[in-house]
């Protein structure tokens, strides 16, 4: 049966196949609080979403920074580039404001701040930026340094050769390969093609894939995958509806920008691991 290609209403009457999928909070609860700050990521585990996901840049002295862009233009309104600024720089920013008077004041978090804000049971999702092969060891201290267990951690990139250092230096940490879907307009098919993505991640030793969502994300991709004895996560998925689809495909877990909203409508309070 090629659920992918069901109706939706159809998708929404599916029996439950599959262990319902884990949510993951995007940047942390970034559709109701400023993205990558402490607000969000303290949001997103009153919410109990499952996990939460950052992004993060090292600084120019060494410090590990949780931002999604490399400057700072966006969300703060000064462009400062991450990798050529000091902390001490970094933090005088106000990252908040942009979302909304209440957020004032939020400055950029460092990953440590993050590691001691979540829950015990929630994963932690880390992208890592830049193809910067000096930040792992900042990230292996860090995460030795936590409370939060290495088995909880997920490092994620649209960096291969990264991810696969990654990996080697933190076998302990699961690895998902980022990368983003489309379609062949010669044959239909999704590109890259299931092979090419399990060659991919096989080649760098990761755990899994974590792809962006698609009308071509459908069963017979997943099935694919899973054959691969790969997992499979998708983003950046906020309609309840999509998410259904994506639950019923059996999805591993489901980044959102509103993870209690997506938890809400599928009936469930979060399950960790």
């Amino acid at each position: 049966m090629k659920l992918g290609f069901l109706p939706l209403a159809a998708v929404m009457l599916l029996p439950a196949l599959h262990a319902a999928p884990l949510y993951i909070a995007h940047r942390g609860s970034s559709g109701e609080a400023p993205e990558n700050t402490l607000a969000a990521f303290k949001l997103a585990s009153r919410q109990l979403a499952d996990g939460v996901e950052c992004d993060i840049h090292r600084t120019r002295d060494n410090r590990l920074v949780i931002c999604h862009d490399p400057n700072t233009k966006r969300t703060t309104g000064v462009d400062l580039k991450i990798s050529e600024s000091n902390l001490a720089e970094l933090r005088r920013l106000d990252a908040g404001k942009f979302k909304g008077e209440e957020f004032k004041g939020e400055a950029l978090p460092q990953l440590s701040e993050l590691l001691k804000v979540v829950t015990p049971e929630q994963l932690v999702y880390i992208e890592l930026k830049e193809d910067d092969p000096l930040i792992l060891p900042l990230v292996k201290e860090e995460l030795k340094k936590s409370r939060v267990p290495m088995e909880r951690i997920r490092l994620i990139s649209f960096h291969p050769s990264l991810l696969k250092l990654a990996k080697e230096q933190m076998p302990d940490c699961k690895t998902y390969y980022l990368r983003g879907l489309g379609t062949d307009r010669a044959t239909g098919r999704s590109t890259p093609s299931a092979e090419e993505l399990i060659r991919l991640a096989r080649a760098i030793n990761a755990d899994g894939l974590d792809l962006g969502r698609h009308p071509k994300l459908d069963a017979e991709l997943v099935k694919a995958i899973r054959d691969g004895g790969l997992e499979l996560h998708v983003w950046t998925v906020d309609s309840p509806i999509e998410a259904l689809r994506y639950a019923a495909l059996g999805v591993d877990s489901i980044t959102t920008n509103y993870p209690k909203r997506l938890k809400d409508s599928a009936g469930r309070q979060g399950r960790g691991e």
